[in-house]
């Protein structure tokens, strides 16, 4: 089952349950151009994620950096980590990805490998995402540990479970081995992140509201100068942009899921006017949002 509609609590964390709770891993092969508004949005999970991709390119954002991820390319996204993934250009992008919760590579928390090896990785905040490339050679073998992982989850045969994490065991062996400084050091949020996750924790529960630059900074309790700053930082964008597409991801599913008016939609969603609504729509999206509705309900 693919995942194309995502859903985070009031802290930006994702609510999505991957796997089960005997078994939790999910393996994803997804397309861009499915996900709503073509973008995996900010969010954050306790799971770590790898991913590589297959067709096309993404860029991938984190607090205080981006990459771009291209074909033949993977990465691996640290355990709560912010993170946003867009297609680059107008090419499909296409991706196969895995989401574990950490002590599934190791069984009981309290063991050697997860003391040793599993939980000073995850708990390391200067590593937020890592690239591998084919050139690299023990790179090459880590992707090849993940496409054998991944052939094993798809194929689903009596016993993948084991050839799943045999698959992500090794994987994780060889960052540990060619990656040995990841081991030796804990280091805690960055005050950017801590401040940019309480503004998405604040945004996304009163988006509806009306915010403005001077509460949006209150939310962390910064200045609105420093905002604005944290949000160059981290985010690349200003408040008001963050929270403008905020509000239509909001709208654009409701649009989707909801018989209610344009007009009730709108101010709903935090906007002053349909009129305005439909103007910040139309740029975004290209079309009307009465126009978005009925295309994506002929698709489905």
């Amino acid at each position: 089952m693919q995942v194309y509609k995502l859903s985070t609590d009031e802290f930006g964390r994702e609510l999505t349950q991957h796997g089960s709770i005997d078994f939790p891993c999910a393996g994803y092969d997804e397309s861009f151009s499915k996900f709503l508004l073509g973008e995996v949005p900010w969010h954050w999970h306790e799971e770590l994620e790898i991913v590589v991709v297959y067709e096309g390119s993404t860029r991938v954002e984190y607090i205080g950096g981006d990459m771009q991820v291209s074909v033949g390319e993977g990465i691996l996204i640290n355990s709560n980590t912010a993170h946003r993934l867009t297609r680059i250009g107008e090419t499909e992008c296409k991706i196969r990805n895995f989401l574990l919760i950490p002590n599934l590579l190791s069984g009981q928390s309290e063991n050697k490998i997860f003391r040793n090896y599993i939980y000073p990785v995850c708990s390391n905040r200067s590593l937020q995402v890592m690239k591998f490339t084919p050139e690299n050679p023990w790179h090459q073998e880590l992707l090849a540990q993940f496409d054998k992982a991944f052939e094993a989850y798809s194929l689903a045969k009596p016993g993948f479970e084991m050839a799943v994490v045999s698959g992500l065991m090794e994987f994780w062996r060889l960052i540990c081995v060619n990656r040995p400084d990841l081991l030796a050091a804990v280091s805690d949020s960055s005050a950017d992140e801590r401040r940019i996750k309480l503004i998405m924790e604040f945004i996304d529960v009163n988006y509806m509201e009306n915010i403005t630059v001077r509460t949006i900074s209150s939310s962390a309790n910064i200045s609105e100068s420093e905002c604005f700053r944290v949000f160059k930082r981290t985010l690349k964008s200003s408040p008001i942009d963050y929270l403008l597409k905020i509000r239509l991801q909001k709208a654009s599913a409701v649009l989707l899921n909801a018989d209610r008016s344009v007009q009730e939609i709108a101010l709903d969603s935090g906007f002053n006017s349909s009129a305005y609504f439909t103007k910040k729509f139309r740029a975004f999206f290209g079309i009307t949002p009465s126009e978005y509705r009925k295309g994506k309900r002929r698709e489905d």
